[in-house]
């Protein structure tokens, strides 16, 4: 299969076949539609389409995934879509957002990881590893079997009957002491998924061979809820269940076949950036909040306890103010009677200094950035962050 590495929100020349860009299309119009593959809810309704494919003239074709990273895979194309910021950077900000285990702890080891998807599985083998060292978990669970005896609950109606016919069989319901529970099934279809798309898959398979005895996965299996018995399995269990919300088959013409695993970005980066202030400045002091003004609600970012106000925005830096971005943070001040706003951004140019703060009427406008630029280390980054919020916001920081 042939693997083309493109980054999110960016457009990529690409030579296709009409094949490769039909399917690439449909895929796209699916994963816009269909709210099942981004993990149950409605994230992707805003865009008709996921993938973008413009004609670039002969089989030259400009192709965007907008606004989600992972891999998205066609019979015979996989394309791996990065996100815009340097990988370690947005790694850090989504394990704020997701709870991630920091299995994968420094840069330097992010640098032999080449994608999004590879970093995930890497934390999904490393914490599959961790978790069968105790060995494999087993469970009571409730089996009905045809058996030549009787064991537990039986169906003595259908017994009589097959006696009858010269058959000593009976239908049996028992409790029995196996490795094919829900948590199990969980973790394997995730590694059955891995398998599919080829990365790490002779690791993975290992895993596979090793839940032989588990069965495939079943209606309810990932709403399990780990306790103290199986509390190893916890990052295991919360990669899986990313693997498996997140991704997708899309059954095109024939039998081709398309797996993808996506996440979607904007959300995230708002979440873990929220999360992040919330850990320095506070649970109380940074928070999310709509306000109803008639038939129109006001719904910014982060607003904070001194009444100021920010708006998130998972772009980059540029030299010129975003008209529709600063129109919208200011109409959020004017709404919440805020004497500063924010927006947010990122920065990963060291020419592109941020914009300078300005006012407009009583509101002061400024624009404060998450520079990847300036700071390899996305803990240096992250604490430069939170000290222009301070700064700006008044907050002391902790």
């Amino acid at each position: 299969m042939r693997t083309e590495h493109i980054r999110e929100s960016s457009s990529t020349v690409l030579s296709l076949t009409n094949q490769q860009v039909s399917a690439l299309r449909k895929l796209g119009a699916e994963l816009a539609s269909k709210k099942g593959w981004w993990g149950g809810d409605d994230l992707a309704s805003e865009d008709r389409s996921v993938v973008s494919c413009l004609w670039n003239g002969d089989d030259k074709w400009e192709v965007m995934v907008r606004n989600a990273i992972g891999v998205i895979s066609t019979v015979d194309l996989q394309l791996i879509v990065e996100p815009k910021i340097a990988l370690e950077h947005f790694l850090h900000v989504l394990r704020f957002a997701t709870s991630m285990p920091r299995l994968v702890p420094s840069p330097a080891e992010l640098v032999k990881y080449k994608s999004f998807w590879n970093v995930i599985v890497a934390w999904f083998l490393n914490a599959l590893h961790i978790a069968f060292r105790g060995g494999l978990i087993r469970d009571y669970t409730e089996t009905t079997e045809v058996l030549p005896y009787v064991r537990g609950r039986t169906a003595y109606i259908d017994a009589i009957r097959r006696y009858q016919r010269g058959v000593l069989e009976f239908d049996c319901t028992f409790e029995d002491f196996q490795s094919d529970t829900s948590l199990n099934r969980v973790l394997k279809a995730a590694a059955q998924r891995v398998v599919s798309f080829g990365p790490s898959s002779a690791a993975a398979r290992r895993f596979v061979l090793l839940l032989d005895d588990v069965g495939q996965l079943r209606y309810g299996d990932m709403r399990f809820e780990i306790d103290r018995r199986t509390a190893r399995y916890a990052d295991a269990f919360l990669l899986a269940k990313l693997i498996l919300a997140n991704s997708g088959r899309s059954l095109l013409e024939g039998q081709e076949k398309a797996w993808t695993f996506l996440i979607r970005t904007p959300e995230v980066i708002e979440n873990g950036i929220r999360a992040i202030l919330q850990k320095h400045f506070g649970q109380s002091s940074v928070s999310k909040e709509g306000r109803k003004f008639g038939a129109l609600t006001l719904n910014p970012d982060l607003l904070f306890s001194t009444g100021n106000i920010a708006d998130i925005k998972y772009k980059l830096n540029k030299p010129d103010w975003h008209r529709p971005d600063l129109y919208e943070v200011v109409a959020f001040a004017t709404g919440f009677g805020a004497a500063r706003a924010a927006i947010i951004n990122f920065r990963t140019n060291l020419d592109g200094e941020p914009q300078a703060s300005f006012d407009v009427g009583p509101i002061k406008v400024s624009n404060i950035c998450w520079d990847c630029a300036s700071f390899r280390d996305p803990e240096t980054a992250e604490s430069a962050f939170v000290e222009a919020i301070g700064n700006w916001n008044t907050f002391a920081v902790t």
